[in-house]
């Protein structure tokens, strides 16, 4: 069966990644790509692609996969995982606004998990912006009833950046 052998495929190439191996997964998950029409599993490679070459150090080829994966179904998990990492691409290229503009549609998506990572990722622009007031804001909204221990440990690590910045140094290293 093709599309099961795709799939294989795209652990393979997971694998490779996990292992540090970018120059094998870029090879694997374009192999991936090739074998199939099913749009998920193209979401997939593309996805791998990008990750790959983020490990890689090409950033432009990254932006490139994660474009190409948004594109096929922006509301599927793929497609928000491209538009996730694509805005935090965005935000290390110096384009805020575009970041936060794809954070937010990552927020405003489907799959709740990757909701709150953008969430958390907007906090991070807000407060390298300095605007605090709307970083703190989106934190009390998200609450932290839902969070995983990393993302609670950032989203404190986040308030005491806020504090930090408002001169509360004490609450600050209370949060560290």
């Amino acid at each position: 069966n093709p599309l099961q052998q795709a799939q294989a495929t795209l652990r393979v190439g997971s694998l490779q990644l996990a292992q540090g191996d970018a120059a094998s997964a870029l090879r694997t998950f374009e192999a991936a790509l090739q074998a199939s029409e099913d749009v998920e599993l193209r979401q997939a490679a593309l996805n791998g692609l990008g990750d790959a070459n983020v490990m890689a150090g090409h950033a432009d080829e990254a932006i490139r996969d994660y474009e190409r994966a948004a594109h096929l179904n922006a509301a599927t998990h793929g497609g928000l995982y491209a538009a996730y990492h694509l805005a935090w691409l965005q935000l290390h290229g110096g384009h805020q606004e575009q970041a936060l503009a794809g954070f937010q549609a990552v927020r405003d998506g489907t799959d709740a998990e990757l909701a709150v990572e953008a969430r958390l990722a907007m906090n991070f622009a807000w407060i390298a912006q300095e605007d605090t007031d709307q970083a703190a804001f989106e934190l009390d909204l998200l609450g932290t009833d839902h969070f995983s221990a990393h993302q609670a440990a950032r989203a404190n690590y986040y308030r005491a950046l806020i504090a930090q910045q408002a001169g509360n140094s004490t609450e600050a290293a209370a949060r560290c």
